[in-house]
């Protein structure tokens, strides 16, 4: 459960509790975290990336409107690639950081210049910029004293590094008044309300409720309408209905509404299409399964089994 006494004045980390997620914050950071083993386009995760920007836009509307706003609140969307898995079996299937890092760019650089020609915006709508960060391998760095950059070296000391100590880490080395959301799937915000996380009550007390849960609800999926296609749409309302009240019990979390952009494209899916060979037929003119530049960058780097370019 989230530590609510009013009477613990200073967090683990050595904060007083107002200076992260309190009133004083003057810059809100969306923390994103995927593998980018790759990743995928707009009805994946750039289309997650670009529901959090519309969120936001709709935040700083509400800002303008209240004449009391004492301080302008800047927001950004930071993207954290994993850099090495806490479970061992998943740390070998990953490709190097620095290309994940890079097709994480490439990924999300559109958005950023999508929100640059909006110039003729008014002020609520002012850019959310979205920033690829390193900050979980620095984390690990830190946690390790330093030790060898390659996350799938076998000389790498015992130390696993996960959400909590990478919360530590920017809680400690960004100013006191940014204040941090965490962006989580549906299924993952269930698994760390259940405690299956590893320090699931750690990172619940560091990040006090600040969760936006993204529920994909294929509402408008006509392709795979079958005899039971009536059932299964109640069966998702119903889901939905109880992961609403799941959010809504924690103070400080938000449900983001249903995304018709978003499918069922995943890391995986793309990656068994790319080594299978069936980039024509599955992923050129797709930006909805990949962006067109990390698609290039893939094949220039010869990556996922493909012949380099």
């Amino acid at each position: 459960m989230l530590n609510t006494n009013e009477d613990e004045k200073k967090t683990m980390d050595g904060r007083d509790d107002n200076d992260n997620n309190g009133a004083a914050a003057t810059k809100h950071v969306i923390l994103f975290g995927i593998s980018g083993d790759p990743p995928t386009g707009t009805g994946g995760h750039v289309g997650i990336a670009q529901q959090l920007v519309d969120h936001v836009r709709g935040l700083q509307k509400q800002q303008s409107q209240q004449q009391q706003q004492q301080q302008v609140v800047s927001y950004e969307i930071r993207i954290l690639p994993v850099y090495r898995h806490t479970f061992a079996e998943k740390q070998q299937r990953l490709i190097s950081y620095d290309d994940r890092l890079e097709m994480c760019r490439l990924a999300f650089e559109n958005l950023n210049q999508q929100q640059q020609q909006q110039t003729q915006d008014p002020p609520h709508c002012a850019v959310v910029p979205i920033v690829v960060s390193n900050a979980e391998q620095e984390s690990w760095r830190r946690a390790n004293n330093n030790n060898s950059d390659d996350p799938s070296s076998s000389q790498l000391p015992p130390v696993a590094v996960g959400t909590a100590a990478l919360m530590e880490y920017l809680l400690q080395t960004e100013g006191v008044d940014t204040q941090f959301s965490f962006c989580l799937g549906a299924d993952s915000f269930l698994s760390l309300m259940e405690g299956k996380w590893n320090e699931s009550p750690r990172v619940l007390e560091l990040l006090r409720g600040q969760f936006i849960v993204v529920n994909r609800i294929y509402a408008n999926d006509n392709e795979n309408r079958g005899d039971n296609y009536e059932q299964q749409q109640q069966q998702q309302h119903n889901e939905r209905q109880a992961l609403r009240e799941r959010v809504e019990a924690v103070p400080g979390a938000k449900l983001l509404p249903p995304n018709p952009t978003l499918g069922a494209v995943s890391s995986s899916q793309v990656r068994s299409w790319l080594q299978r060979g069936v980039v024509e037929d599955e992923l050129r003119g797709r930006p909805d399964r990949i962006s067109p530049s990390v698609l290039s960058y893939i094949q220039r780097r010869g990556l996922y089994g493909l012949p380099q370019k």
